[in-house]
């Protein structure tokens, strides 16, 4: 992991293999989500990247800048979902406090985990082209899905 995604060393103790045994465990549950919280620069980041690397999940942050906004966010959503419910990526979506650049984007998030999705974040012909992606996807992995 140092080689291929690190600066620095990562240095593993007690604590730390705690952790990333907790994060390992939520991971590798379907859909499986959680929500870190401690002190900025504590690791969590770096901790989460690591277990998701030793899963062979691809990593997605947004890249926050000055004027990145709502309607950015959602574009990235958007295109996140297409690669995880079409393309049948196994992604780890890492959103840190540096990414919240106001309240809509907190929203955005309380709802993708409480309900897995954003509301009007797909609309009309889009949102019909992805439910018929997200089937044919279901359909070459062996999925049931329900008639809704």
């Amino acid at each position: 992991f140092y080689e291929e995604e690190l600066d620095v060393p990562l240095v593993v103790f007690d604590e730390v293999l705690e952790h990333i045994l907790r994060i390992d465990r939520v991971l590798r549950q379907p859909m499986g989500h959680l929500l870190l919280v401690g002190d900025s620069g504590a690791g969590k980041t770096v901790l989460s990247k690591f277990v998701s690397w030793m899963n062979g999940l691809n990593i997605f942050q947004i890249k926050a800048h000055s004027r990145y906004s709502l309607d950015d966010f959602n574009e990235d959503l958007r295109t996140l979902m297409r690669r995880v419910g079409v393309d049948g990526e196994k992604v780890c979506f890492i959103f840190d406090e540096g990414n919240v650049l106001g309240s809509g984007f907190l929203e955005a998030m309380n709802a993708l985990l409480a309900s897995g999705e954003v509301p009007g974040l797909f609309e009309g012909d889009e949102f019909n082209a992805l439910m018929n992606g997200c089937r044919e996807s279901a359909a070459r992995d062996g999925v049931i899905l329900d008639s809704e």
